[in-house]
């Protein structure tokens, strides 16, 4: 019988400890959790300051608060991505009036270039796709070089000027967009969808467009140096003037399934002994 109580009184014992432990890893948890709504709500209050000092401060907290919370990735770049959205007004973003070569876009307010800035070196495996919801937004002349833009909503978006240099931009959704004289210089776009998206006079040297739908975008005057466009779907693109003398056409679909004819004239360059599409 004192084996017994001795046994009884040992397993009792152990269990008020494991009892205790978890009573104390749940309030240390839930002291995380307070420290980590009080910071997050700190940081969306100095986003509605007057002060661009202040806006940056919150921007930069939001950004600390996703790295150190997981589980806060995905509200913290809704915050940010909305903050984008209500931040640019579309109807006054500059368009080209004429000639897109001698167009030159205004960069965005610094806030709005921390935030893309910000979206751009995002972890992006935390991402759900498409949750980036950029549509609609002002981002001509924007700095997005280098920038991670994978699984972004970007339609409607205008770009016209911005620095799009070796960002990574597959899987995205770039329809209806603007990118007059954008440059993509070495740009990676897998399977990114373009439809109808304004690219005259861009840059896309070196950029891969491996699988992309590009029908009935406007690619006039586009630069299309050691481009690759294999298994891409250029149906209905306006190609006139388009230098495509050195791109990988490998497997390049030229109809739309809209019925929409692909465009090109006698100034649009082909690669060496390349069977020109039916127009």
């Amino acid at each position: 019988m004192t084996a017994l109580a001795t046994t009884v009184a040992a397993f009792g014992a152990l269990w008020f400890t494991g009892q205790t432990l978890r009573a104390t890893n749940g309030q240390l948890g839930l002291q995380h959790q307070i420290a980590v709504t009080d910071r997050l709500q700190k940081a969306v209050e100095q986003l509605s300051a007057e002060s661009v000092d202040t806006r940056l401060a919150g921007i930069y907290l939001l950004e600390r608060l996703a790295k150190d919370s997981p589980p806060d990735h995905e509200p913290v770049f809704a915050i940010l991505s909305a903050y984008v959205r209500t931040h640019t007004d579309l109807a006054r973003c500059p368009r080209p009036e004429s000639d897109p070569r001698t167009f030159r876009a205004t960069p965005p307010a610094p806030d709005i270039q921390a935030v893309l800035t910000v979206i751009g070196r995002r972890e992006s495996s935390r991402d759900l796709p498409y949750r980036i919801d950029l549509r609609n937004t002002c981002l001509a002349g924007a700095d997005l070089a280098r920038t991670n833009l994978t699984h972004v909503q970007l339609t409607g978006a205008n770009l016209a000027e911005a620095n799009l240099y070796g960002a990574d931009l597959s899987l995205s959704f770039i329809m209806n967009a603007d990118l007059t004289g954008a440059s993509l210089i070495g740009t990676r776009a897998h399977h990114t969808v373009l439809v109808r998206a304004d690219l005259s006079g861009a840059d896309l040297s070196r950029a891969d467009f491996k699988g992309a739908v590009l029908m009935e975008a406007d690619l006039r005057n586009v630069r299309l140096a050691e481009a690759t466009l294999n298994l891409a779907n250029i149906g209905g693109a306006d190609l006139r003037g388009a230098d495509l003398g050195s791109a990988d056409l490998t497997a390049v679909t030229t109809t739309s399934t809209t019925g929409v004819p692909l465009r090109y004239d006698d100034t649009t360059r082909w690669p060496p002994n390349y069977p020109q599409p039916p127009r």
